[in-house]
């Protein structure tokens, strides 16, 4: 059998036209005779990467705002069907119909598109396979009438190399997820085939902004799509659990920012995925309920890291190897909370004890996890307070005492703890280094802190203090 060297120049022009586009420039790439054959194709296959390598759709009524209504890439598509190989990442900003009908010239386009491409909508609509009849009449219908949220399901399930989706200003979009469960369903019952979304590895879900937080959707209708691997949201709130699925995600990163996720929703989360690698939390202040958006007060929610972990250990002791457990918010209100607490004013007042939503910053013993290497959390995860009011006070625990055996890096953020509490954090950890923490290589104080005569004890034992 020949080598594809030895193939005729013509055999490898046929061969070409069915490649991939990565595997165009892969080709091209690997020898010189290579590109010179592929030289003809080279300009339009460049051109076609430049400006569909990441496509972006949405309608926002704001004045001077771009408005990109689903439709008309929908119409490009028509135009051009070998745009749909070239889109890797998919920017989707929608926006509720009461604005969207403020951008009367986009919408009146809009309309005038979809009449012109009704022959090729119902054809793509109809080619879909993961929908029934009936399913087929009303998307053809809502496609037709420029309904936002069909066009992008109706987009996403046609990008054969589609790797990443990010949802902006998200709000439930209940054809995309019907959709994403039904390509789930299709991939399990046949799980060599061809389908929908085999590529979609990241999806990214944030809200409109920082002071206004949007529901979170259902965690698991894309999670549950076998190509998933990462799931980032942002600017999200939710606070009972969802019903975890049957089928264990193959996700291994999820990253929450600014974020608040109580802790029913973080164990459905963790309970529906197989082998959680990584997760990053960073959670956000306690929010006033109005309608289905959440606005943070000048409190604190629920938070509970020690539950959090005890979750963790629950379904991901076995595969956890980065961990990020940081409480965020405006910098202004952590000032104020900070003071307040300085002032022992915080636990004090009637307004603090009218405040509902649970503060438990301790997150107690990282020890059950067995492969976690690298750790991100606040100094204050490390102390815990004594909510009766006791004598007891606070008790600052030893980093030794709490870290696992397979640690390796260590990075403690603000709060600061006192001069006193932060030597306590670190006692014991020099002699007690190869007994408890062997791999242990460095750790970061996030702040100004007194260990700079510590430094020199911590190298002897292999361990870099870093300010």
């Amino acid at each position: 059998m020949p080598l594809l060297p030895d193939l005729p120049n013509e055999m490898l022009e046929q061969i070409m036209k069915y490649l991939l586009p990565d595997d165009v420039d892969n080709f091209s790439d690997s020898r010189e005779e290579f590109r010179a054959i592929a030289s003809r194709i080279l300009p339009r296959h460049n051109e076609l990467k430049r400006k569909n390598s990441q496509v972006s759709c949405g309608l926002v009524g704001s004045v001077g705002y771009k408005a990109l209504h689903p439709i008309f890439l929908l119409r490009d598509i028509l135009q051009d069907p070998e745009i749909l190989w070239y889109v890797k990442t998919m920017f989707v900003e929608l926006c509720d119909d009461h604005y969207a009908y403020r951008n009367e010239e986009t919408w009146d386009e809009a309309r005038r598109i979809a009449v012109d491409c009704k022959d090729g909508i119902i054809k793509m609509v109809q080619a879909c396979p993961y929908l029934d009849q009936e399913e087929r009449k009303n998307w053809i219908n809502a496609t037709l009438s420029c309904h936002q949220d069909t066009a992008v399901a109706l987009l996403a399930c046609m990008f054969p190399c589609l790797e990443t989706i990010r949802l902006t200003g998200i709000h439930s979009n209940n054809e995309l997820h019907s959709l994403a469960r039904k390509i789930a369903q299709a991939n399990r019952l046949d799980p060599g085939g061809s389908h929908a979304l085999s590529k979609l590895n990241l999806v990214e879900e944030e809200g409109c902004e920082a002071e206004i937080f949007q529901k979170m959707p259902a965690f698991e209708p894309l999670s549950g799509l076998p190509s998933m691997r990462r799931y980032t949201g942002r600017y999200l709130y939710h606070e009972n659990e969802w019903t975890t699925p049957k089928e264990k995600s193959t996700i291994t990163s999820v990253e929450l920012y600014q974020c608040m996720i109580y802790i029913a929703a973080l164990r459905s989360v963790f309970g529906g995925i197989a082998n959680l690698r990584d997760f990053t939390y960073e959670h956000h202040w306690a929010f006033e309920i109005q309608g289905t958006e959440a606005y943070p007060n000048d409190w604190k929610g629920d938070w509970q890291p020690g539950e959090i972990i005890l979750s963790l250990l629950e379904f991901a002791a076995h595969s956890l190897v980065e961990l990020d457990l940081t409480r965020g918010g405006s910098k202004e209100m952590q000032r104020v909370e900070e003071t307040l607490g300085e002032k022992g004013e915080a636990e004090d007042s009637d307004e603090d004890s009218e405040v509902g939503g649970i503060v438990k910053p301790f997150m107690g013993s990282l020890r059950g996890f067995q492969v976690l290497k690298n750790i991100r959390v606040q100094n204050e995860a490390f102390v815990e307070e004594d909510l009766e009011g006791s004598a007891g006070g606070r008790t600052v625990h030893r980093l030794v005492d709490l870290l696992p055996a397979s640690v390796v890096n260590v990075t403690l953020a603000m709060p600061q703890l006192s001069g006193k509490e932060s030597y306590r954090l670190m006692e014991g950890l020099p002699g007690l280094k190869w007994e408890r923490v062997p791999k242990l290589e460095k750790v970061i104080v996030g702040s100004d802190c007194p260990y700079k005569e510590m430094k020199t004890v911590f190298e002897t034992v292999g361990i870099e203090l870093v300010s």
